[in-house]
C-alpha cells in the first residue's frame, strides 16, 4: 500500500455544503491513509462556511479553497437543477498546479469502504478514470451525440480519478473551457462536455465493484463508494426510508449515518418538506423523456476544431 497522502477535491455551493461534510466525514471513517481535502467554494455563505470549517476530520486536512469565478462556467446555461459548481471539477489541473494525482467526488458521494483502493489504480498515461455511464443515461446520451460518433463511452462524472499532470501537458483546462463556450444546454451540462472533449483513448474504465448507484442495477455488494444519484436521501424523511427495499436502505441511510458527525446533525430534515420531495420528484420524472436529437449538429465543426488546438 502506498503511504502517499490522498488528494480529494469536492466543488460545491452553499446547497451543496452540508451534504459535502457527509461526504468528507465518510471517506474519513472508511479510510486508514492520511487525506488531504480540498474544497472549492462556488458560493458558499459565510454560515456553512464556518460549519464546513469546524468538521471534523481528525489528523486529516480539511482545505477551503476560494476559486476566482470563470466567466465561461457562470454564462453557462444551466439547466435548474444545477449551478456553476459542477463545471469547477474541470478546473482543477488549474487550480491545483502543485499536484499531479487527485479524485474528484459529487458532493452526494458515500464512501462505504478505503478510497485507497480507487486512488491506487495506476493511469499510466490516461488524463482520468471513471465508471461507463453509458446503458444508464440514455437521455443525456440523446442529448449529446447527435452529429458525432456513437462508439464513444459516456462516463459518469461524479468519481474521477485524475492525473492532474497528464491533464496540464493536454492543456485539458483551456479546451475545456472552449467547449463549454461553444455547447448548448445539456441535460447534464458536466458529463455531455466531458463526451465532447475526450475520446475514449484519454480514458481508463474504472470497475463497478468500487462504485454503486441507485440508479444503477449491478450486484455489487461492496462497493468503495456509493452515489445517491437522482434519489437524494435529504429529500425524504428517514423513516420512510424504512420502506424501501433492502438494498436502497442499507445504502442511504448511511447519509444520516455520517450526517451525525457533522455540524449539521441538528438540521438533517431542512430540505424535508412536501412540496420539496413532490417538486423533486416530477422534475426527475420529465427529464427522462427530455431528447434533443438535433441540437448538437451545429456545433461539431467548432468542437472538432478546439479539440484539434
Amino acid at each position: 500500500m502506498s503511504n502517499d497522502v490522498i488528494n480529494i477535491v469536492l466543488t460545491c455551493d452553499d446547497k451543496y455544503a452540508q451534504h459535502a461534510a457527509v461526504t468528507i466525514v465518510s471517506v474519513v471513517k472508511n479510510t486508514k491513509r492520511k487525506v488531504h481535502f480540498y474544497v472549492f467554494d462556488c458560493g458558499i455563505l459565510p454560515e456553512n462556511l464556518g460549519r464546513l470549517k469546524q468538521l471534523d476530520v481528525g489528523s486529516n486536512v480539511l482545505e477551503v479553497v476560494q476559486v476566482q469565478k470563470i466567466d465561461a462556467f457562470e454564462n453557462y446555461k444551466y439547466p435548474r437543477c444545477y449551478s456553476p459548481a459542477i463545471m469547477y471539477r474541470l478546473a482543477i489541473p488549474e487550480i491545483l498546479p502543485h499536484l499531479d494525482k487527485a479524485l474528484y467526488l459529487d458532493s452526494d458521494i458515500i464512501a462505504v469502504r478505503d478510497i485507497g483502493l480507487v486512488y491506487d489504480i495506476d493511469l499510466g498515461d490516461k488524463l482520468l478514470a471513471g465508471n461507463d455511464a453509458l446503458e444508464f443515461y440514455e437521455d443525456q446520451i440523446a442529448d449529446v451525440k447527435c452529429g458525432f460518433s456513437c462508439g464513444k463511452v459516456y462516463f459518469h462524472t461524479g468519481f474521477l480519478l485524475m492525473n492532474l499532470k497528464k491533464m496540464r501537458e493536454w492543456h485539458f483546462f483551456e479546451k475545456a473551457v472552449e467547449i463549454v463556450r461553444s455547447a448548448p444546454s445539456f441535460i447534464c451540462p458536466d458529463q455531455g462536455v466531458l463526451y465532447l472533449l475526450l475520446e475514449d483513448c484519454h480514458w481508463k474504465v474504472l470497475n463497478y465493484s468500487f462504485f454503486y448507484c441507485l440508479m444503477f442495477n449491478h450486484d455489487t455488494i461492496y462497493p468503495a463508494v456509493c452515489y445517491h444519484c437522482s434519489f437524494k436521501p435529504w429529500l425524504f424523511p428517514e423513516v420512510l426510508m424504512r420502506f424501501l427495499p433492502g438494498m436502497y436502505w442499507n445504502i442511504v441511510h448511511k447519509y444520516y449515518k455520517y450526517l451525525k458527525f457533522t455540524p449539521w446533525a441538528d438540521c438533517k430534515n431542512k430540505y424535508v418538506t412536501l412540496r420539496n420531495t413532490v417538486e423533486y420528484l416530477v422534475k426527475w420524472l420529465l427529464r427522462r423523456n427530455w431528447f434533443r436529437d438535433k441540437r448538437m449538429a451545429p456545433f461539431r465543426s467548432i468542437i472538432e476544431e478546439i479539440k484539434k488546438a
